[in-house]
């Protein structure tokens, strides 16, 4: 009966396919190129314990993402 089980799941899961839309090429869209950018600043204060942590802390992260033919 598991057997049957997992055999059925298998055959009515649901898949997702992700393909080229071939009907871009040599067009001006082609490639996409796509992201961001992001800056933080972290303050920290304690009183009557030692500070195990910078008091102020700057940080930067970002991504970029490229989409060629339709996949990314």
């Amino acid at each position: 009966m598991i057997k049957f089980i997992s055999l059925l799941f298998c055959f009515l899961q649901v898949t997702l396919f992700y393909c080229q839309e071939l009907d871009k090429i040599g067009k001006k869209d082609m490639v996409a190129v796509s992201g961001g950018i992001n800056f933080n600043a972290n303050a920290f204060a304690s009183e009557g314990s030692n500070n195990k942590r910078d008091p102020f802390i700057w940080s930067t992260g970002g991504n970029i993402n490229f989409s060629i033919l339709g996949v990314s």
